[in-house]
């Protein structure tokens, strides 16, 4: 039966990729593709592309990544596969792609609730908290500078005070003071 030796396939498949053997996973892969087409039954199309996936992520190839997770969308509802949602996650975050790591962090976080899965929430709640304390940081450069240097401001009021400031006052007192405009 095709559809069991597309079974077969894939199972052998994953463990050759556990074994870092890509290309003999790549060939079970490639198997399991060909039994799927000949059973007519798309069960396993998307667990077959998110093999192939995770063998490109494990090379840095990230636009063979990207190819295979958009072809695994063919099964029937990728958003509440949690393998797939992992592995978009892990490919957004190896590119360093704040907003659809946000996205399908959000998307997983929802997986996670329909599924009951406490630890995998807590794992998804975690990433997010730091992808927003990265953020955060991330925002905080620029905004300290648009808020120094608008429209002259900064010279405008900053830089004599600051002047009239060190004339008069003890150093401690001036590192207070610029401390307190830097926020």
């Amino acid at each position: 039966d095709d559809l069991l030796l597309c079974h077969s396939s894939l199972y052998i498949a994953r463990v050759y990729r556990l074994q870092e053997k890509w290309a003999k996973a790549d060939s079970a892969l490639h198997a399991a593709q060909l039994h799927s087409k000949s059973s007519k039954s798309f069960e396993f199309i998307g667990d077959i592309y998110a093999e192939w996936a995770e063998i490109a992520l494990a090379d840095s190839n990230y636009a063979e990544a990207t190819y295979h997770l958009n072809r695994a969308k063919e099964m029937e509802s990728p958003f509440r596969d949690i393998r797939w949602l992992r592995l978009k996650i892990r490919l957004f975050s190896e590119l360093n792609i704040a907003d659809s790591l946000n996205i399908y962090l959000d998307s997983a976080l929802r997986a996670a609730k329909v599924f009951r899965n406490l630890n995998l929430e807590l794992e998804l709640l975690n990433r997010k908290r730091n992808l927003l304390r990265r953020l955060d940081v991330a925002f905080k450069i620029p905004n300290f500078f648009r808020r120094m240097f608008a429209e002259g401001a900064f010279s405008q009021g900053f830089v004599p005070v600051l002047t009239a400031a060190r004339q008069s006052d003890p150093p401690a007192a001036v590192q207070r003071l610029v401390a307190a405009v830097a926020g």
